[in-house]
C-alpha cells in the first residue's frame, strides 16, 4: 500500500487521513464521525469516511478519512475538548498543535469513556514503518552501510533426518543468489529482479543478508520468504506488514524473524502490529530486532532516545535481540539499546553474510531522510552492522538447538533464556541479555 499523506517526526511517521478500528467498534466510531462531520456542514455525513481494507483474522479495519477536515472544525471548536487533547500532545511534542487524526482520536476515546464508565474503544493511528538499514534506522549515532567481503560457503546440510525448522522471514525481497538455490520458498512478489538497468540500493540487499545469516547456522531450516519492505528504504504500512505478519498462520511456521521495527511518541504499540503479535504468538515464536538506537542522546522534544521502545520488539510475545560488538561476546554494540525488554544479546556489529552481486546504489540516512553516498561494487557477500541481523543470528541458532535436539522453538528458547551453565548457548554466541547497570 502506497500511503501518500503521511507524517514524519523525529520518533514516529503515520498516515494523517486514515486510523485504524476494531471490528467489533466500528459502527460505533463511524456514527459519530458522522455526526461531527454533519455538524460541519461540509462534506457530506456519507462522506465522512469509507472503509479502505478489513481483516477478519485481525479484527480490525483500515479506514479512509475524507471528512476529517469537517470534522476538526468540530473538535476544535470545543475548548474544554481541546485544552485536554492538546495537554495529552504536550507529552510528546510540547507547544505544538494537535494534529487533526489525534484529536479525532482522542475524541473517541473521551466520548466512550464519558459514556460508558471509563471503557476504552478501540482505536489507533496508521503508523508507518521504516524500510531497514543496518545502522541506524531509528535515529541512533553512526552510519554504516554494507561493506563488500570475502566469500565464503554456507554449511551443507547436517542430513540429521530430523524435521526441517520453517523459519518464516519477513523482510525486503531476496536476491536470487547462488549459495540460496534450492534453500527458500518464496513467492513471485518477494523475489529481486535480476539485471534491472539502474543499480538497486544498499538497502534491497537486507533479505539476502538476514537469510544468509539464519542458514550459517542453521543450514538445514527451511526458509520461506514474504517481502513487505521497500528495497529503498522508504515508509511502509503498518497495517500491510500486520496482513504479511498474519498469513502466515496459514503456513506451518515454527519461527518468524522481524528484522525491523518503527517508535512511537507515546511510546505504546501500534494497535495493528500489536494484534498480529497476539494472534500469531501462541502459534510461532516471534524473534525481532530490538532497534539501532542504543547511542541516542537524550531529548524532550519527540526525538527517538536510548529508552525509546522499538515496535513489535519490546512487546512481551516477542524475543528481542540486541548486538554484541564487533569481536566480543561480553560488551554489548554502542547502537544496541541496553533496557530490560531486550531478552537475548548475539553477533550483529560487522557480520558477514549473503548479499547483491553488482554495482550497489549505497544509502545513509541524514537530516531528513535516506540519501545516495555514491555507488560500490559487490560480489555477493558482504560485512554489515545493525540489530537486524542480531536477530538474524539468534533465528539461526533457535532453529539449530531445536532441529539438532528434535524440540521445539518454544523450548529451545526456553533452554536459551536460563542462564549460566543450564542454557545449551550460555557459553556460546547467543545469549540471554542482562541489562548494564
Amino acid at each position: 500500500m502506497n500511503v501518500e499523506r503521511q507524517i514524519r517526526t523525529g520518533c514516529e511517521a503515520y498516515a494523517d487521513d486514515q486510523f485504524v478500528v476494531e471490528l467489533a467498534h466500528q459502527r460505533m466510531v463511524t456514527d459519530m464521525i458522522e455526526e461531527w462531520a454533519g455538524r460541519g456542514g461540509d462534506p457530506a455525513p456519507d462522506k465522512a469516511w469509507a472503509e479502505h481494507d478489513r481483516s477478519e483474522p485481525l479484527g480490525l479495519a483500515l479506514l479512509d478519512l475524507p471528512g476529517l477536515p469537517a470534522v476538526d472544525s468540530v473538535l476544535r471548536a470545543d475548548p474544554e475538548l481541546l485544552a485536554e487533547a492538546q495537554a495529552a500532545q504536550d507529552r510528546g511534542y510540547l507547544g505544538e498543535m494537535v494534529p487533526a487524526v489525534d484529536l479525532l482520536l482522542f475524541a473517541l476515546r473521551k466520548r466512550a469513556r464519558d459514556q460508558y464508565g471509563g471503557w476504552n474503544v478501540t482505536v489507533g493511528k496508521h503508523r508507518l514503518l521504516d524500510g531497514v538499514e543496518g545502522s541506524p534506522y531509528t535515529g541512533g549515532a553512526g552510519i554504516e552501510v554494507p561493506q563488500a567481503a570475502e566469500a565464503f560457503a554456507l554449511p551443507g546440510s547436517t542430513d540429521a533426518g530430523a524435521r526441517p525448522v520453517r523459519v518464516a522471514i519477513l523482510d525486503s525481497r531476496i536476491a536470487a543468489h547462488p549459495a540460496l538455490a534450492g534453500r527458500y520458498l518464496a513467492s513471485s512478489g518477494a523475489l529481486l529482479p535480476a539485471g534491472a538497468q539502474e543499480p538497486p540500493s544498499s538497502l534491497a540487499g537486507h533479505c539476502t543478508f538476514v537469510a544468509g545469516l539464519i542458514l550459517q547456522r542453521a543450514p538445514d531450516a527451511e526458509l520461506l520468504i514474504r517481502s513487505v519492505l521497500s528495497d529503498d528504504g522508504v515508509s511502509v504500512s503498518s497495517w500491510d506488514v500486520a496482513k504479511k505478519m498474519i498469513g502466515f498462520l496459514d503456513e506451518d511456521v515454527d519461527l518468524l524473524n522481524l528484522s525491523f521495527g518503527c517508535t512511537t511518541v507515546d511510546h505504546a504499540v501500534p494497535l495493528v502490529l500489536a494484534r498480529a503479535v497476539e494472534r500469531l504468538a501462541p502459534r510461532m515464536l516471534l524473534v525481532a530486532a530490538a532497534g539501532n538506537h542504543g547511542a541516542a542522546r537524550p531529548s524532550h522534544d519527540g526525538q527517538v532516545t536510548a529508552a525509546t521502545p522499538v515496535w513489535p520488539a519490546a512487546c512481551d510475545e516477542v524475543v528481542a535481540v540486541g548486538s554484541f560488538a564487533a569481536g566480543s561476546l561480553e560488551e554489548r554494540a554502542p547502537f544496541s539499546p541496553n533496557l530490560p525488554w531486550v531478552d537475548l544479546i548475539a553477533p550483529g556489529e560487522q557480520v558477514r553474510s549473503l548479499y547483491l552481486d553488482g554495482d550497489v546504489r549505497l544509502r545513509v540516512r541524514e537530516e531528513g531522510g535516506l540519501v545516495d553516498s555514491g555507488l560500490s561494487r559487490f560480489a555477493g557477500f558482504a560485512i554489515w552492522s545493525g540489530t537486524s541481523f542480531a536477530a538474524a543470528a539468534a533465528s539461526g541458532e533457535i532453529a539449530r538447538l531445536a532441529q539438532d535436539r528434535r524440540i521445539g522453538v518454544q523450548e529451545a528458547i526456553r533452554l536459551v533464556r536460563e542462564p549460566g551453565e543450564t542454557s545449551p548457548l550460555s557459553q556460546g554466541d547467543v545469549r540471554p541479555f542482562v541489562v548494564e547497570h
